[in-house]
């Protein structure tokens, strides 16, 4: 083999070299600032020529990082021909690289050839790259090995320029010989891996990392028969680990990325610690260039490729040809030993050779079927690696967890939400009539009220000329009339429907003869038949129009007497039943138009009682009150809000309560008025209206022209009366109109919700914010309330009561709309066991 060679050629694609100077004042190596290559570009195509001839005789002179180029201009520290120290003789210049320059010497007494590396002089007043140099001298001298090359002295020349003395190899790369072979065999390429591997577990045991492990640092020279004698060189950047303080931190500070990054661990191009394992990685990565002929990773700039390292993994083996057992161990070797993270690589070099060994000595044993489907799964496993990052299995473990929980709730709600498994909200509404007081009881209860005194008056001496009387009427016409009335109102009291309409037919017949017709009694008949008519229609589920037809016609008689008497608040009643009748029928008009004199005469006598209060404790209109309903009769009113709420609530609609235009300074505001009465903070609101949301008010020059009356206005009143006037908090009665607030305020939520959406379809962001937080607002509301209801129902009527399941499935909807899914689908889970019970 020719004795030198004059240059090495780049062993990595040109575009990822570094084409720094020989004169780069940085002080660094050319190996630790280029990727993946020693050697600098020609600059014209004669050096090119001149190197590519040279590549079958280059010589190593283990100058340890300097990129070797071949010597284009004169001696510069003028050493050539000159004994130095007395005893090496400089023959010529072998190459030069950014931070030194490397010479073929002779020493004087033993004649033996030697290479010698001098630092640069405008170098050698920089104490960092002094440091360094003193580093490589100090790190190669520890280093006894076959396997490495071997350094004889150094020091400092007669001028005080640093200086190291080692062997004088004649080989070739292993660089140069997978540029010029491509892929190596199998066999060849672990028996240079064994090599490097015996050197590195000296030179670990040592204490040293080489920190810059990559082909052109390895080199085979011929000895005896074997002509892959690894010689590993260039200690240039190498670290002794036993060192530390201040001064070690100063030569390899965190944050200083030293290498070539085509062989670099992911510790070194982050610029953290490394230990041994790092040079496990690099010869990861040099076993996998020998058996493929190309690097594991490469990137289009030097960034790219350093990210790689850390995020990615390479390619499998597929393009090496051999048993596709061995190929597969092969591969379990070279991508455990470039694991992302340290731990999980072979944790000394030890570990790795006696691993290649038993693949060497088992490989046959295994299956080829199985080695095939462990070959696809690494395949798999690195594709993941490389797509999702290094911790992959964490993130596939994570959205595994996120998908099983996707899919529970998914299953859940498919199952609890499915069509059909619940009334529809529309048919959720609680009637009244489950707290005791249906009409018919109150209709009785209202008569019976006026015969309280003679009843009180039965221990009286007065009871004598009472009996007489009543004996002397009973013989006329106008008692047999009386005596149809009360016992028919005795009749409906107790249920018994059927026989009170006859007789209260029997006393409408015998009005006109006992000149009553136009009496209040006679208006009280017409509304305990229209009351019977409509328990008959209700309650016994005949569901006839006739019926109805009939009670409709009796009422309305009803109330044009008791209009013509002037007496408002039976009017108010039979109105109220005159609207529930016409829902029924489908006359939404008409029940519109019923429900307006109903809730005008309610608004009017709370208002009334209201002011009578400020009156008598001497508060101002815009004082708040904490209004006393003891003056109000709970039965009558209740009955006629609750009416005219469920009638609302069904319909998704609203009555304007306002017969005149007002000023909208004259309404008062909400906090110093009783909650659910018009006022001031709503005039901006949006309600229900015809079955859609529409503006409260209409406001022209500050004069409220309307001022529309919803359901959850009214239930809002109610709830506020229940709990005075009935039991409390936790009464049946307020238990019904907190279900049916709670109600009202989630398909109201809904309808603003929905809204709000199709701003957002339409790009009306600016307006649809404000719609979101208002649904929020409804819906926080609606289970707030029904959550209160709900407990009061159990507590009056069971837990398995189809109204309790009710209330839980309103309040399924609105947490799920608040997304508490969890609450929600316990909610919907518990309402559909009630109602499955049921059924």
């Amino acid at each position: 083999m020719p004795k030198k060679g004059a240059a090495n050629k780049p062993d990595t694609d040109p575009n990822l070299s570094s084409k720094s100077s020989p004169d780069s004042p940085s002080g660094e190596n050319a190996d630790a600032n280029a990727l993946g290559g020693e050697g600098h570009e020609s600059k014209n195509a004669s050096d090119k020529k001149k190197q590519e001839e040279s590549l079958d005789r280059t010589t190593f002179s283990s100058f340890m990082g300097d990129s070797q180029t071949a010597p284009a201009d004169n001696d510069r520290d003028g050493v050539i021909g000159k004994m130095l120290l007395g005893k090496y003789q400089v023959i010529e210049l072998l190459g030069s690289g950014g931070m030194s320059r490397v010479y073929k010497a002779q020493q004087n007494f033993t004649k033996k050839t030697v290479a010698l590396k001098l630092l640069h002089r405008h170098l050698s007043s920089n104490p960092v790259m002094m440091r360094r140099f003193q580093a490589e001298a100090q790190a190669s001298h520890h280093l006894a090995h076959q396997h490495i090359i071997t350094v004889y002295d150094f020091g400092s020349t007669e001028d005080n320029q640093p200086f190291i003395v080692m062997d004088y190899l004649e080989g070739r790369a292993l660089s140069e010989i997978v540029r010029t072979w491509g892929q190596l065999s199998i066999e060849r390429c672990l028996k240079i891996t064994d090599q490097i591997l015996d050197a590195l577990e000296h030179a670990h045991e040592s204490g040293v990392l080489h920190r810059d492990l990559k082909p052109s640092n390895i080199v085979l020279v011929p000895v005896g028969e074997n002509t892959d004698y690894v010689k590993l060189v260039d200690f240039g950047i190498a670290k002794i680990l036993p060192k530390a303080g201040l001064e070690a931190q100063e030569l390899t500070q965190s944050g200083d990325v030293f290498g070539s990054p085509l062989y670099m661990s992911p510790e070194q191009c982050l610029g953290n610690m490394t230990d041994a394992r790092s040079d496990i990685y690099s010869v990861g990565c040099l076993l996998y260039e020998c058996l493929t002929g190309k690097p594991p990773l490469v990137g289009n700039n030097t960034l790219e490729t350093m990210h790689k390292q850390v995020s990615e993994m390479p390619a499998g083996l597929s393009n090496v040809k051999a048993d596709v057992r061995l190929v597969k161990q092969l591969e379990d070797i070279i991508f455990k030993a470039m694991a992302k993270a340290p731990e999980q690589r072979f944790q000394s070099a030890l570990e790795m050779r006696k691993a290649i060994e038993q693949t060497q000595s088992e490989w046959k044993e295994g299956s080829a079927i199985l080695a095939y489907m462990r070959r696809t799964g690494a395949k798999c496993e690195r594709y993941l690696q490389n797509k999702i990052g290094k911790r992959w299995r964490s993130k596939v473990a994570i959205a595994v967890v996120m998908l099983a929980v996707a899919m529970h709730y998914t299953i859940m709600m498919s199952i609890l939400y499915r069509p059909g498994s619940a009334p529809e909200i529309s048919e959720r509404t609680m009637p009244w009539s489950i707290v005791n007081q249906p009409l018919y009881k109150i209709v009785a209860a209202e008569k019976l009220r006026r015969l309280k005194p003679i009843t009180d008056a039965s221990d009286t001496e007065e009871m004598a000329q009472i009996s007489a009387n009543l004996a002397a009427v009973g013989q006329s016409q106008t008692g047999e009339f009386r005596s149809y009335l009360y016992h028919a109102t005795d009749r409906l009291y107790t249920g018994d429907f059927d026989v009170a309409y006859a007789e209260f037919l029997q006393a409408i017949t015998m009005a006109e003869a006992v000149n009553m017709s136009d009496s209040l009694d006679c208006a009280y008949l017409h509304l305990a038949a229209a009351t019977c008519l409509f328990e008959m229609n209700e309650l016994k589920n005949k569901k006839s129009p006739e019926l109805l037809h009939q009670a409709l016609r009796q009422i309305r008689d009803a109330v044009f007497v008791f209009m013509t008497a002037s007496q408002q608040r039976p009017s108010t009643f039979a109105k109220c039943l005159e609207g529930n009748i016409c829902a029924r029928l489908g006359k939404q008009t008409e029940a519109i138009h019923a429900f307006k004199s109903v809730i005008m005469d309610d608004y009017h006598n709370i208002n009334t009682k209201q002011e009578q209060q400020r009156t008598r404790d001497r508060l101002s209109e815009a004082s708040p009150i904490n209004f006393r309903w003891g003056g109000i009769n709970q039965l009558p009113m209740g009955y006629q809000l609750a009416s005219v709420g469920t009638f609302l609530l069904d319909n998704n609609d609203g009555i304007n309560e306002f017969p005149w235009p007002l000023k909208e300074v004259q309404i008062p505001f909400e906090k110093s008025t009783i909650q659910g009465l018009p006022c001031r903070d709503k005039v901006h609101d949006l309600v229900f209206c015809r079955g859609q949301l529409t503006p409260r008010c209409t406001i022209a020059n500050g004069v409220v022209m309307t001022y529309i009356v919803e359901a959850e206005d009214i239930f809002e009143l109610l709830v506020g009366m229940c709990e005075q006037r009935g039991e409390g908090r936790g009464s049946l009665t307020t238990a019904v109109a907190r279900a049916n607030l709670g109600l009202a305020s989630l398909k109201k939520g809904l309808a603003l919700r929905d809204l709000a959406v199709d701003k957002v379809r339409n790009r009306q962001f600016d307006q649809a914010g404000p719609l979101f937080e208002q649904s929020k607002t409804r819906f926080e509301r609606a289970a707030r309330e029904l959550h209160l209801g709900r407990q009061a129902l159990e507590l009056h009527l069971g837990s398995n009561h189809k109204y309790v399941a009710y209330a839980l499935l309103n309040l399924s909807d609105a947490e799920m709309n608040m997304g508490n899914v969890n609450e929600a689908l316990e909610a919907r889970a518990e309402a559909q066991k009630i109602l499955g019970a049921r059924d």
